[in-house]
């Protein structure tokens, strides 16, 4: 027998992440995306040595981001598996509620409230850990890009219009 808090805690979660979260983060996504696109591209338009360095960079942010991402995934289906009584204990509470007042219960079943909910934040944090454990690393390593490109402003400023590198450098800012 299937408890209703996971039956509830599944229902919830997948209609909440096909209402909300699927179409914002996918347009973020190709947003964000797009927009590094054409930084990365003038940057090699105005510089195009500077794709070596470019390329060092996606292939090192994709193995971070498959090291990172199975962590992720795991600490995530902890948060997930941790929210599952949660709900159903206060479904249960909340059915026995007139029982629970009858035999002055209320406060051994606020303890239990309150571990249940702590357990399930200690996994969002863990979860919210790993995901800035992976987004420090990925700023370190666009800092990395912008040094090369501050580098070869250096380097080139008399032999390439000023323009160009001031406009390569302006868009690996927005990375």
């Amino acid at each position: 027998m299937t408890p209703i808090g996971k039956i509830l805690n599944r229902f919830s979660k997948d209609l909440a992440i096909i209402d909300e979260q699927l179409f914002f983060d996918f347009g973020t996504f190709l947003a964000q995306t797009y927009q590094a696109f054409a930084s990365l591209l003038v940057a090699g338009i105005v510089v195009p040595w500077i794709i070596i360095v470019i390329l060092l960079f996606l292939i090192f942010g994709f193995w971070l981001f498959k090291y990172s991402i199975k962590a992720y995934k795991d600490s995530y289906r902890i948060s997930q598996v941790a929210m599952s009584p949660v709900l159903s204990f206060f479904q249960e509470t909340f059915t026995g509620s007139s029982v629970i007042r009858a035999f002055g219960k209320d406060e051994e079943f606020k303890a239990q409230t309150f571990r249940l909910i702590d357990r399930q934040a200690v996994s969002n944090v863990v979860n919210m850990g790993i995901w800035g454990w992976y987004s420090m690393r990925l700023i370190f390593l666009t800092t990395l890009v912008l040094m090369a490109g501050c580098a070869t402003v250096i380097l080139l400023r008399g032999r390439v219009e000023s323009v160009q590198l001031a406009l390569m450098l302006q868009y690996l800012l927005t990375l």
